[in-house]
């Protein structure tokens, strides 16, 4: 796809300092690594930071998403007037400070429409039209190189990939990647290691998402995890957060599983599940962690689109109830709203048995 630029594209030599803004959930954030890897392609050498939440800053930094962050606390950024001011003049006087050649505001928020203004990069790149009207709209639009929102594509990679054609750049063959650092490598092989569980032995499940409406039932995890484990001679190891271990626990109380939610820091996440056989579980941060290690997926939707925010793996089955959706609770589902709809509760069993023997090439 070709797009008439603003101003002519940099050349290498001329970008030595990149700041990336993405101050969404941690999915985005994964998802976001096709870009910065692409930034590197194209400007080898240049540092590449990111503006990001400030508990996903050693998720980013040690899985070689960004070589630096500039930490945001998002909550706060909603919260009392005193408590916006505070965190967005902090970030303000944060990105001025990094003299950065070239930023690139994906998030495409008040918050992150207001650093591309501070940045006071020579090279901006914004999408155009925005999701929300520009903050101090008065003074002009903050980039000097806009993009539309997908470029050619439905789905979220595209999304973040469309500021490289918007510079006159290739964006072909990126796709979502972590690198765990060794340090975060060594420690999830220790955990692993002391529940005796081998590189490639177990199936990774994460049974939680954003919201209950859009998880699977942990009893239907539990029979069809039983079931996968005894036919492929795979162990079922639970992943997530501290909160939801007892999720976790209900899960692998009806299958053998080993319950690993909570016990290492989200940054060392992708390092565990890199050694996993297999990822079963809902749409969420998780499926998006496996998928951009390497890992087989299959992914439990609802709502959802997959076109748009489905695993990106060659190895991938992303399971999805016929739409438009027959109601699953009637009078308790929001059917427009992602984060209020049970469609996922119309997925079988027998759909997500036969959706891991297919992924696992054992069909």
């Amino acid at each position: 796809m070709t797009m008439p630029l603003a101003r002519p594209a940099p050349t290498g030599g001329a970008i030595r300092s990149i700041l990336v803004i993405q101050t969404k959930y941690i999915g985005d954030v994964v998802l976001s690594s096709a870009l910065t890897a692409g930034l590197r392609r194209a400007f080898p050498g240049a540092r590449v930071d990111m503006v990001c939440e400030s508990h996903l800053a050693d998720f980013v930094r040690d899985n070689g998403i960004a070589d630096g962050t500039i930490g945001v606390e998002r909550a706060k950024a909603r919260g009392s007037i005193p408590e916006r001011l505070a965190v967005r003049l902090k970030l303000l006087r944060q990105v001025r400070a990094g003299g950065y050649d070239l930023s690139i505001d994906i998030a495409d928020s008040t918050t992150s429409q207001l650093a591309q203004w501070a940045v006071g990069a020579p090279v901006r790149v914004s999408y155009d039209p925005p999701e929300k009207r520009p903050v101090l709209g008065f003074l002009g639009r903050p980039w000097t190189h806009p993009c539309p929102r997908f470029g050619a594509g439905k789905h979220y990679v595209d999304r973040y990939l469309v500021p490289l054609t918007a510079l006159g750049m290739d964006a072909g063959g990126l796709t979502p990647r972590l690198t765990p650092s060794p340090a975060r490598q060594a420690e999830a092989d220790a955990l692993l290691g002391a529940e005796g569980l081998e590189p490639g032995g177990f199936i990774a499940v994460h049974a939680g998402a954003r919201t209950e409406p859009r998880r699977w039932p942990p009893d239907r995890f539990a029979a069809v995890l039983a079931e996968a484990s005894a036919r492929h001679g795979l162990k079922v190891a639970l992943v997530g957060g501290p909160d939801e271990r007892d999720l976790s626990q209900a899960v692998a109380d009806g299958c053998g599983g080993t319950v690993l939610a909570g016990r290492l820091p989200l940054a060392a996440l992708p390092a565990l599940m890199s050694r996993a056989a297999l990822f079963v579980g809902n749409e969420s941060g998780p499926m998006h962690i496996a998928a951009a290690v390497g890992v087989p997926v299959v992914g439990l939707f609802g709502l959802t689109d997959p076109e748009v925010w489905g695993p990106v793996s060659a190895r991938a089955a992303a399971i999805r109830p016929p739409m438009p959706c027959a109601c699953a609770r009637p009078g308790v589902c929001v059917p427009d709203d992602t984060n209020k709809a049970w469609c996922v509760t119309r997925i079988g069993e027998a759909e997500v048995a036969s959706a891991i023997d297919r992924v696992l090439g054992k069909s």
